[in-house]
């Protein structure tokens, strides 16, 4: 029964012309899918985090930690010069999925605010 309301709510939608997001799975409200956060995008470039896995610069990938949509997520890390854990970075580029550019970030003790 419950199959047939929710394929009965997409046939609705269809007729009316709405497009049902997600993944087509389960009911569109409920989809985990649909509420997926981009894995890269340009913009991250810009994004301050801090270095989980140390880099050995261009030789060896490390980590980082960074605030995407108001969540921590981790990303692959290449550097130009080897990066400590808990130092500041800043993203300067992308390189596809989940993997960013970094650079160290210093931020002279500056404040916006007080």
């Amino acid at each position: 029964m419950k199959k047939m309301i929710v394929g009965g709510l997409a046939a609705f939608a269809a007729a009316l012309g709405i497009a049902a997001a997600g993944c087509g799975r389960c009911c569109p409200a409920k989809c985990p899918t649909s509420r997926r956060i981009p894995a890269v995008s340009d913009e991250l470039i810009g994004c301050v985090g801090s270095v989980m896995t140390a880099t050995r610069g261009a030789a060896v990938l490390g980590e980082v930690m960074l605030a995407v949509a108001g969540h921590q997520q981790a990303y692959l890390a290449w550097s130009a010069e080897p990066l400590d854990r808990g130092e500041r970075v800043v993203v300067i580029g992308t390189r596809g999925l989940r993997t960013v550019e970094v650079e160290p970030w210093n931020d002279l003790g500056m404040t916006l605010w007080g």
